[in-house]
């Protein structure tokens, strides 16, 4: 007998390599740009919303302070004109007050002297 011959194995056949086609400039430069863009944006949105709180915490305490720093100078005030009224209630204090507004006692003589600031003495 003879030597058999088998037949070949034939060999698998492999698809040619496709070339990539080039990346449009779109997909090289514009299309990361956008996506970095968008989130950026979310980012800061974010950012924003979540700070918000703290700035408007931050605004009503400084306004809460300078309302409180108001209150104060607007009591002292109060009670400086409490105490002007208590003194103007006195004899002393309607005396003072009167003389103030020009009125004089009877019997007395009054003498009025010119401004220290007019003009008249200067020349």
């Amino acid at each position: 007998m003879g030597v058999q011959y088998s037949a070949r194995p034939k060999p698998e056949r492999v698809p040619p390599r496709r070339r990539r086609p080039k990346r449009s400039v779109w997909r090289k430069i514009v299309w990361p740009l956008v996506k970095v863009s968008v989130i950026v944006a979310l980012v800061l949105f974010v950012v924003g919303k979540v700070t918000r709180p703290f700035r408007l915490y931050s605004r009503e305490y400084r306004e809460t302070k300078q309302i409180a720093l108001q209150l104060d100078a607007l009591r002292k005030e109060n009670a400086a004109l409490e105490r002007q009224i208590k003194y103007l209630k006195t004899a002393e204090g309607s005396a003072q007050a009167a003389r103030k507004l020009g009125w004089v006692k009877p019997g007395e003589i009054t003498l009025v002297l010119p401004d220290s600031n007019s003009k008249d003495q200067r020349k």
